[in-house]
């Protein structure tokens, strides 16, 4: 299931081993660099790096394997010769015992050009109703006038060919047989209802609506519709209502391809093995993820609006918690003793931990990201292997006394003999 989230990313993600070579990537990661499945796996991830951004990769590359995530822009080598600017996430993950590096990367060159797209349609919908008549055949937008009564389109602008591929004759001709033609048969009894509701709006309410239109070329797109009262009938109810209608397939592509990142990275952050908080400038619980909250036995939900210092116990971590607010300076520290509240049974860990600002557009610290990697295990084992050791020495140290005296006796011995 993740594996195929992964790859119905926009978003390329690799999997770097510590000497830089590709073990995995997806398919977004294959469209962007314009390399074949077959020549991925296995290939040095440098070659796709040009010599004058290596050195700032390599700190930003290792700086991931070394557990700091973050984020970066850079230009990557495709295939063909081409340079594509494109923003670099990387974090820590554990493959198989080793530490290798994740990296989600982000086109930006085509995220310049759909924002551009969706910021022209946004002014598009600011537009007037008056000023909509008075440039109606020249508006990227859809503009038809329907009629309630007749169920039909009476006029619809050119933008009609370029965005449906159909002409405005035959909209208006077909007549109400065109909407089992254009609108999706999942979307038409909404439209139908849809539809009903326009019959009572006032004049001042603008109606809309979200579905998809069958392409001439058989393509299905979604449009955005929004309909105001053209005229009313003798009765004071509407009559005809004038619509503008924009394309908002692209926009729909880029949302879901946003919710399925996010869901990507929701379950990133809640099965990761790192333990991870993040908390405001007051200390205070934000969020953590579930191997944050095992620690104490505890659910997600239990920190959020805590302070972290009623769970971790070491008041004398407060003025380097405080240090990094007031610095913007990461901390990190290895093999710190850390008491939480324990767990049954347990006393006193050992965590490499950092502690990271979040900063906002201001350059001011908004928030602070806290991770942890128990190392208590691996201490434990390095004291027992140094107890191990001094027993050894000792023993190694006594039995070369023996040695030493055995062979004195022997000496003594040899020359009473001789004697």
């Amino acid at each position: 299931m993740c594996r195929a989230i992964v790859d119905s990313m926009n978003e390329g993600a690799v999997v770097l081993d510590a000497a830089g070579t590709i073990r995995t990537c997806n398919e977004g990661f294959l469209r962007l660099s314009g390399v074949s499945t077959g020549l991925a796996a296995g290939a040095s991830f440098y070659d796709f790096i040009g010599q004058d951004e290596m050195d700032g990769f390599l700190d930003f590359f290792y700086g991931g394997l070394d557990g700091r995530a973050g984020r970066t822009e850079l230009d990557i080598r495709a295939a063909d010769g081409r340079t594509i600017p494109t923003y670099v996430s990387i974090f820590p993950l554990k493959l198989a015992g080793a530490t290798h590096a994740c990296m989600v990367i982000t086109d930006l060159s085509d995220l310049a050009s759909v924002e551009e797209e969706l910021e022209h349609h946004e002014k598009e919908l600011r537009v007037t109703r008056n000023f909509i008549r008075r440039i109606a055949d020249t508006t990227p937008s859809i503009l038809h006038v329907y009629d309630l009564k007749k169920r039909r389109t009476l006029y619809s602008n050119d933008q009609v060919a370029k965005i449906l591929g159909y002409t405005p004759e035959r909209i208006r001709d077909e007549g109400p047989g065109m909407a089992g033609i254009v609108v999706h048969p999942e979307d038409s009894p909404n439209m139908i209802e849809y539809l009903k509701k326009t019959a009572s709006i006032g004049d001042s309410e603008i109606a809309e609506i979200e579905y998809r239109a069958r392409h001439a070329s058989g393509e299905w797109r979604w449009l955005r519709s929004r309909h105001v009262v053209f005229n009313r009938d003798a009765d004071g109810l509407p009559a005809r209502l004038l619509a503008s209608t924009e394309d908002v397939t692209e926009k729909k592509r880029v949302e879901e391809d946003l919710r399925r990142n996010n869901e990507l990275l929701e379950r990133m952050f809640s099965n990761i093995n790192l333990m991870i908080a993040y908390m405001d400038t007051d200390f205070n619980y934000i969020r953590v993820n579930y191997a944050y909250a095992w620690l104490n036995g505890r659910e997600p939900e239990f920190y959020t609006g805590r302070s972290h210092f009623e769970v971790f116990m070491n008041p004398s971590h407060r003025e380097t918690f405080r240090g990094v607010v007031e610095t913007a300076r990461p901390h990190y520290a290895f093999m710190d003793p850390i008491e939480y509240s324990p767990r049954p049974g347990e006393g006193m860990i050992y965590c490499d931990w950092s502690l990271l600002p979040v900063r906002e557009a201001d350059g001011r610290v908004g928030g602070l990201i806290l991770s942890l990697v128990d190392v208590t295990e691996h201490r434990r084992a390095r004291e027992e292997i140094q107890r191990l050791n001094r027993e050894l020495e000792e023993r190694i140290a006594s039995l070369t006394a023996e040695l030493e005296t055995a062979t004195r006796e022997l000496e003594r011995y040899r020359e009473r003999v001789k004697g």
